[in-house]
């Protein structure tokens, strides 16, 4: 029935970083009606390749096997153009489906100065990323189921995040997360479109903002993919500690 507020949002987290220097975090959130259409779309960029270029329309949409043209896009590596322009396009069909865009990092060279015995990044990044996804949540009404791609530390997370849940995130915006549904659902990125969406808008991020080059087609090409994710951008931050 129209009107009825979708029951949940869906957070995919995936992790972006340059080792020791800064590690980002991503989730794209979508509602009940977004997720099949996140889908679908993202499968539908994948068919249109498959169509014009022969590559198997279930192969995963991994940021930096597609940006490089290696791995399961090495069959791109003589075409930059072609795989600029489908990380673009897949890019667009995240920001058209209606999905919201969270971005949080750290910087993790300063975050070692700083702290004698610091969290690890990806704890920090992690957490802050959460807070502001139940700030979105909250504003909403709604509970946020979180998918996350699989890392060794996984049940590390797990037992911060109950804590977290449990005394409340430390920092100067605690919050036990009433809104995020615990524990972290940890899958591969290879089954969820969704924690895919989250590898591109994440990693183009990282090479936006961290990454320098020279080179004035990547520039442009860089560029291109930003714009096309930024207008689902609703938050992104990075702490410098």
């Amino acid at each position: 029935m129209q009107g009825i507020m979708c029951r949940v949002l869906h957070a995919f987290i995936d992790e972006s970083y340059i080792k020791g220097y800064v590690y980002l975090t991503t989730a794209v959130v979508v509602d009940d009606h977004q997720l099949p259409e996140l889908t679908r779309r993202l499968d539908h960029v994948m068919w249109r390749t498959h169509k014009a270029h022969g590559i198997d329309p279930n192969t995963e949409l991994h940021a930096q096997q597609l940006f490089q043209r290696s791995g399961d896009w090495d069959c791109f590596r003589a075409m930059p153009a072609a795989a600029h322009a489908t990380f673009r396009n897949a890019l667009k069909n995240i920001t058209s489906c209606g999905a919201r865009v969270f971005i949080r990092g750290v910087r993790e060279d300063r975050l070692i100065r700083r702290y004698v015995k610091p969290d690890p990044p990806h704890a920090v990044a992690l957490q802050h990323l959460l807070e502001r996804v139940n700030d979105y949540a909250t504003a909403r009404g709604q509970h946020v189921r979180v998918i996350a791609d699989e890392v060794q530390d996984s049940a590390h997370h797990d037992a911060r995040a109950a804590t977290w849940a449990t005394v409340g995130t430390p920092g100067f915006r605690p919050s036990t997360l009433p809104m995020i549904d615990l524990p972290i659902q940890w899958r591969g990125s290879h089954l969820e479109r969704g924690l895919q969406a989250a590898d591109l808008a994440g990693f183009i991020y990282l090479r936006k903002r961290f990454h320098i080059t020279t080179d004035a087609r990547l520039i442009h090409a860089i560029q291109q993919s930003r714009d096309a994710i930024y207008p689902a951008i609703e938050h992104e931050s990075v702490w410098n500690p």
